[in-house]
C-alpha cells in the first residue's frame, strides 16, 4: 500500500501497522533527511507534510507540499430523479 503513495522502503526498514482508538493514539515522527543537521526547527516543519505525518511519505528538502493528481471517477455516480427531489 505504501507503493501507491510512492513510498519505498528498503527492505531492512520495519513496518509495524497499529490501529488508534479513542482510548489510544499513535504519532508518526518522521526521520531527519540526511543533509539538515544544523536546520532550524522552522525550516524542519517546512518539509514535513500531511502525508509525512500519517506516515505515507519521508520528508525531503525542497518538499513543502504533498501533490496528490486528481483523477476522474472510472464510474461516476449517476443522481436520480428521486435522489434530485430529495434534496429539495
Amino acid at each position: 500500500m505504501l507503493a501507491e503513495f510512492g513510498l519505498i522502503l528498503p527492505p531492512e526498514v520495519e513496518i509495524r501497522v497499529e490501529d488508534s482508538n479513542q482510548k489510544c493514539r499513535f504519532m508518526v515522527l518522521p526521520v531527519r533527511p540526511s543533509g539538515t543537521e544544523n536546520w532550524t526547527e522552522e525550516q524542519l516543519a517546512a518539509i514535513v507534510t500531511r502525508d509525512c505525518m500519517i506516515g505515507v511519505a519521508l520528508p525531503r528538502p525542497g518538499r513543502t507540499a504533498d501533490v496528490h493528481p486528481v483523477h476522474k471517477a472510472r464510474r461516476p455516480v449517476k443522481s436520480s430523479p428521486q435522489h434530485a427531489s430529495a434534496a429539495e
